[in-house]
C-alpha cells in the first residue's frame, strides 16, 4: 500500500491490490483520489483525521471495506500536532465511484461533514456503516457529481517489468513470506508456521509446488498427521515446557528449484526439515513508568532513580517476545516505560547464540558480564552474542521512549 500522511495529496490512476491498507492518509488534507484501482485489500483507503477530501471516480473490488474514514477520541496529551491544529475528521466527498464485491463499502466514525453521491455498488453487504459521533452525514445525495479530472496514467516506462501479479497468480498475505533467503518464490518445499512460532501448540504450512510429502522422523513433539499434499498443514504438540523440536518430511512432487538455483527433477525425494529451539525460561519482569525529565539517555541518574522506586507492574512471562506500536504490556502506557527482566537457561551441549532485538534501548548481561549495550533511541536492531552451554542467569534493562516498541530474546542453536 501507499502512506500519503500529514500532506496535501493528489492520488490518481494508481492500481493498488492485495494490502492491508491501500491507501494510508492519516492526518491528510485537501486531498484527491481520483480514477484509481482498488482490489482485494483489507481497507482500500483508511483515513483518520482527514480533511476537505474528495473521493471520485475509482473502481473498488472485492475489499473487505472499500473506505474507512475515522478520527480517535483521544490523541496523546504530549503530542504537539494536535495542539497546534485543527485534526477533526471532516468534509468528505464520495462521488461517482465503483463498488462492487465488499463487505462494507463505507465505514465511518467520529466525522463531520460527508456527502455521498452518483457510487455505483453491487454485491455488497453493507453499504455504509455510520458510527458514533458522526454528524452531516448524506448518503445517496441527490447532487450530481463532477467529473473526476481528466487526467490519464502516466505511459510505461520503457523496458520496466510490470510490478502487478498477473491474473491467476498466488495473491493475499498469506503468500509474503521473507526468510533468510530473501522473498519465498515456493518454487521449493518449506514448513512455515501458521500465525507466531510461539504458539502452542504450534501449526506449520507446508508449501511449494504441487506435490505430497510425509514424515521422515520428527524429536520433541507429537505430530497429528504422518503425510498429506501440498499445500497442507500439519500441527506439532510440544512435550515439555522447554522446546527442542526437529522435523524432516519427504516432499515427492513437481520440479523443484532451491534458493541456490539447484533444480531437481519432477518426481525427486526432497528433503523439508525445520527446527524451533527454545529453553524453559521463567522471566521475572518489573515495569516502570517514567517521565521526560528521567530520560534515560538524557538523565541517566534520574532514571535509575526512578527504577529504585516500586514498579508500576510485576509479571512472570515465559518468552520475552514483545511489539507493538501501542502499549507492549497491559495497563502500561505506549510510550515511556521502562523494564528489567531477569531469568536463568539451562542449555544443553552445543554451541548458542543468544538474540535481542530492540527498538528502543536495551542492555543485556549473561552471568553479570554486559554483552549488548545499546542504550540509544534506535528502530528495531538485532544484536547476537555467542553463548555456551550449560546454566546461565540473564538479566536485561530495556526502554521504550516512543513510536513502535519491541523486545524478543532468543537462543539460537548454531
Amino acid at each position: 500500500g501507499i502512506e500519503a500522511t500529514f500532506s496535501r495529496n493528489r492520488f490518481i490512476a494508481n492500481r493498488i491490490e492485495d494490502c492491508w491498507h491501500g491507501v494510508w492518509g492519516g492526518y491528510s488534507f485537501d486531498s484527491l483520489f481520483a480514477r484509481n484501482r482498488f482490489a482485494r485489500n483489507t481497507e482500500a483507503i483508511a483515513i483518520e483525521h482527514g480533511q476537505n477530501i474528495r473521493i471520485a471516480g475509482n473502481t473498488f473490488k472485492d475489499d473487505d471495506t472499500a473506505i474507512r474514514l475515522w478520527a480517535n477520541a483521544t490523541q496523546d496529551p504530549n503530542w504537539g500536532y494536535p495542539k497546534a491544529r485543527d485534526t477533526r475528521s471532516r468534509n468528505y466527498v464520495i462521488d461517482g465511484n465503483t463498488f462492487d464485491g465488499h463487505k462494507t463499502g463505507l465505514k465511518v466514525m467520529r466525522t463531520d461533514g460527508l456527502t455521498e453521491t452518483g457510487n455505483r455498488w453491487a454485491n455488497v453487504a453493507s453499504v455504509a456503516e455510520i458510527g458514533v459521533d458522526s454528524r452531516d452525514v448524506k448518503l445517496a445525495a441527490r447532487v450530481a457529481p463532477e467529473p473526476p479530472p481528466d487526467v490519464s496514467a502516466p505511459p510505461p516506462i520503457a523496458g520496466a517489468i510490470d510490478a502487478m501479479l498477473p491474473e491467476g497468480a498466488r495473491r493475499g498475505r498469506e503468500t509474503i513470506i521473507v526468510d533468510e533467503w530473501g522473498p519465498y518464490d515456493f518454487k521449493s518445499p518449506k514448513l512455515w508456521p501458521v500465525g507466531k512460532l510461539t504458539d502452542r501448540p504450534l501449526k506449520l504450512r507446508v508449501l511449494g509446488p504441487e506435490g505430497t510429502w510425509r514424515v521422515r522422523w520428527v524429536t520433541g513433539a507429537a505430530i497429528d498427521r504422518q503425510s498429506g499434499s501440498v499445500p497442507g498443514e500439519l500441527t506439532l504438540t510440544m512435550k515439555d515446557r522447554g522446546t527442542d523440536v526437529a522435523l524432516q518430511l519427504e516432499y515427492v512432487g513437481a520440479e523443484v528449484v532451491t534458493p541456490r538455483g539447484r533444480v531437481h527433477p519432477q518426481g525427486s525425494p526432497i528433503a523439508v526439515s525445520f527446527t524451533l529451539f527454545e529453553p524453559d525460561a521463567d522471566w521475572a519482569v518489573d515495569a516502570w513508568t517514567f517521565p521526560a525529565d528521567a530520560d534515560p539517555i538524557s538523565a541517566p541518574d534520574a532514571f535509575q532513580a526512578r527504577l529504585r522506586q516500586p514498579p508500576a507492574r510485576r509479571l512472570r512471562l515465559p518468552r520475552l517476545d514483545l511489539m507493538s506500536s501501542r502499549a507492549i504490556l497491559p495497563d502500561l502506557p505506549n510510550d515511556r516505560i521502562a523494564l528489567r527482566a531477569e531469568t536463568r537457561v539451562d542449555l544443553p551441549r552445543g554451541e548458542y547464540d543468544l538474540i535481542a532485538i530492540s527498538d528502543d534501548g536495551i542492555r543485556v548481561w549473561v552471568d553479570d558480564v554486559l554483552e549488548i549495550d545499546r542504550w540509544s533511541v534506535h528502530e528495531s536492531v538485532v544484536d547476537r552474542v555467542p553463548i555456551a552451554a550449560g546454566r546461565h542467569r540473564i538479566r536485561i534493562e530495556y526502554f521504550e521512549a516512543t513510536g513502535w516498541a519491541e523486545l524478543q530474546v532468543r537462543f539460537l542453536r548454531r
